[in-house]
């Protein structure tokens, strides 16, 4: 982009991703946007947002690398703009992962949200995202969970029982994130269309995770373009915080546990006892 006002003035892509760490797969998945971008609108070279995890990430672990290297090798990558998903929205639940992402997309006035998928199959995510937002769904839920279920268990069998294939999207974790966008756009009664891309099989971000955690040579696997932005920097894993995050959870009180997300349901008091 020349400036930011012709920025504002062209159709935008926003492809939401941890980059936990940069790949190839990224790369591909950056220019494939732009691609389909193009296909959709007929402009060349309109900008892409991507919407990215700052220092935690979805597990509730560290990033690998910290934002600012990654969101550097973003724009090597492709990406014209990198925004940070708030904290509390990174480290959510898949559906309030989503609803705070798509929610973010919204406010930039991107047209199109891109996302990567194992199926490619947007009517099949389509179709469990209305039966998750069914009015029979919760309880369906309900009942599974009296029966002993697990939630996310509940939540499949709930969904399968209302759109059957649900549970292949649900199971499938960039499928089941893909149904929450849907879910996220309509709630947030955004213009902002879903697009899927398929992921194709290569190098996963778990796999480098892992050669980085046993002192393999991952950085070979990075774009040759971003590995400028790593160097020498150490990977951080959870382990290295450990000790630090296990001294502030002991010195919350219940009360701190309880106000959290989830704390509800013997959750807080559970924790409580877990951390003692």
């Amino acid at each position: 982009m020349n400036n930011f006002a012709e920025f504002l003035q062209l159709p935008a892509i926003a492809v939401i991703c941890e980059l936990n760490p940069p790949h190839f797969g990224h790369k591909r998945l950056f220019e494939n946007a732009r691609k389909r971008l193009f296909e959709a609108t007929g402009v060349e070279n309109a900008p892409i947002i991507c919407v990215m995890s700052g220092n935690f990430v979805q597990r509730g672990e560290p990033a690998v690398f910290p934002k600012l290297p990654r969101a550097a090798a973003a724009i090597k990558m492709g990406a014209d703009l990198v925004v940070q998903l708030p904290t509390a929205s990174a480290l959510s639940s898949a559906e309030d992962f989503a609803l705070g992402a798509a929610a973010l997309v919204h406010a930039l006035g991107a047209e199109y949200l891109a996302f990567g998928s194992e199926s490619g199959d947007l009517g099949a995510m389509t179709a469990a995202a209305d039966a998750l937002d069914a009015p029979e769904c919760g309880g369906l839920i309900r009942s599974a969970l009296k029966s002993g279920q697990s939630y996310p268990r509940a939540l499949t069998y709930a969904a399968e029982s209302l759109s059957p294939g649900a549970e292949r999207i649900l199971s499938a974790p960039n499928d089941m994130l893909g149904a929450e966008y849907i879910r996220a756009l309509r709630r947030l009664c955004a213009g902002t269309l879903p697009l899927v891309l398929l992921r194709t099989a290569g190098v996963s971000s778990k796999a480098l995770r892992e050669e980085l955690r046993s002192g393999g040579a991952a950085r070979a696997s990075l774009p040759p373009e971003t590995r400028e932005f790593f160097g020498g920097a150490q990977p951080i894993f959870a382990e290295n915080l450990e000790m630090a995050m296990l001294s502030r959870l002991r010195d919350a009180d219940e009360a701190r546990f309880f106000a959290a997300t989830g704390g509800g349901d013997g959750v807080a008091q559970r924790a409580v006892r877990a951390v003692r």
